[in-house]
C-alpha cells in the first residue's frame, strides 16, 4: 500500500530521521543547514570546491 510509505513532511523529515511539533518547525528545519548537509550526503553530492586551474 503506497499510502503506508507517504509521510506527512510537516511531521517529520524521513531523510534526517527527525520528528516535528509543527508545521513552522518543519518549515524551519528544511531551510536550515542540517537538512541541506543531509540531502547532499544522501544524493551523494560533494560540497562544490573551486577546481585548481
Amino acid at each position: 500500500d503506497s499510502a503506508e510509505n507517504e509521510v506527512d513532511r510537516n511531521k517529520c523529515c524521513t531523510l534526517c530521521n527527525m520528528f516535528f511539533t509543527s508545521a513552522i518547525v518543519a518549515q524551519s528545519h528544511y531551510q536550515g543547514k542540517t537538512h541541506a548537509k543531509r540531502v547532499r550526503l544522501v544524493l551523494g553530492e560533494t560540497p562544490s570546491l573551486p577546481t585548481p586551474t
